[in-house]
């Protein structure tokens, strides 16, 4: 009985890693769209 429980939440806190949360998403996209504003202002200028 006891070690069932003890089962239940190895699984839980093995499963949520897994899950990628809106914040980490957001995150993510929020840093890859500042790169790309960053690359499309800088190149032009570099290029210039």
């Amino acid at each position: 009985m006891e070690s069932e429980p003890g089962r239940k939440r190895n699984d839980r806190t093995v499963q949520n890693p897994k899950l990628p949360t809106p914040t980490q998403d957001y995150k993510r996209i929020r840093e890859e769209r500042q790169i790309d504003v960053i690359k499309n202002t800088l190149v032009p200028i570099l290029n210039s």
